[in-house]
């Protein structure tokens, strides 16, 4: 007898677990599926980017990062940037500042910039928007230069802007093969715009400003 109850238990619990089973597979039609944990959008992980980090004299090595805030696009061919003053190859990147600096001065603004190897590799076709006429540099090729605010200035991925002491506003920004940029001037007779086909601040040709006549709308 007892053998025969053990069998009886057995076979009572596979019908029950079977049942259990059936019920689970076999939902209605209209049942919605089970979802397990948060579901989530997409999170645009760009907001966290500073394109500001190692561009500025580390206060413990002495060095900075000898990158550029200028914009670009993953892969792409221009880093549309500006290039400041150095000495040496520290700031390589053709951008550099330090750690508390509240003010700067920009030599001019360019499509190529090498970010991280430590060597020089930017200025090609500078541009220097300005409020008077003026050249890129000088005819020994030292850069005329503008200065500006590090409050006024702004960068994101693929953007840039700053607003400089001589009241131009200058917006770039950049596609995977070109760079574009949009300059703000002050008044319709203070716009000049000087460029030099050149790379380097010391390799540079003085170019002739050109003046931007303002466009007229209806």
């Amino acid at each position: 007898m007892g053998v025969r109850r053990l069998r009886v238990g057995v076979r009572c619990g596979a019908v029950v677990a079977g049942a259990a089973l059936v019920l689970g597979v076999l939902q209605p039609a209209g049942a919605a599926p089970q979802q397990h944990g948060r579901q989530h959008g997409e999170l645009p992980l760009t907001q966290y980017v500073n394109p500001f980090i190692g561009t500025a004299v580390s206060s413990t090595s002495g060095y900075a990062g000898n990158v550029n805030p200028g914009a670009q696009v993953p892969f792409g061919m221009v880093d549309f940037g500006p290039d400041t003053p150095r000495t040496n190859f520290n700031g390589s990147g053709g951008y550099l500042t330090g750690a508390d600096a509240t003010d700067g001065r920009i030599n001019f603004f360019s499509l190529t910039h090498l970010n991280g190897p430590g060597c020089p590799g930017q200025g090609v076709v500078g541009m220097m928007p300005a409020s008077t006429p003026q050249a890129v540099a000088s005819d020994t090729g030292v850069p005329t230069g503008v200065g500006f605010q590090t409050a006024n200035e702004s960068a994101s991925p693929g953007y840039y802007s700053v607003r400089l002491d001589n009241k131009v506003g200058v917006q770039l920004t950049a596609t995977t093969r070109t760079g574009m940029a949009q300059f703000t001037y002050p008044g319709k007779d203070s716009g000049y715009f000087p460029w030099t086909p050149g790379s380097t601040p010391t390799a540079t040709w003085p170019a002739p400003p050109a003046r931007c006549r303002p466009t007229t709308r209806r």
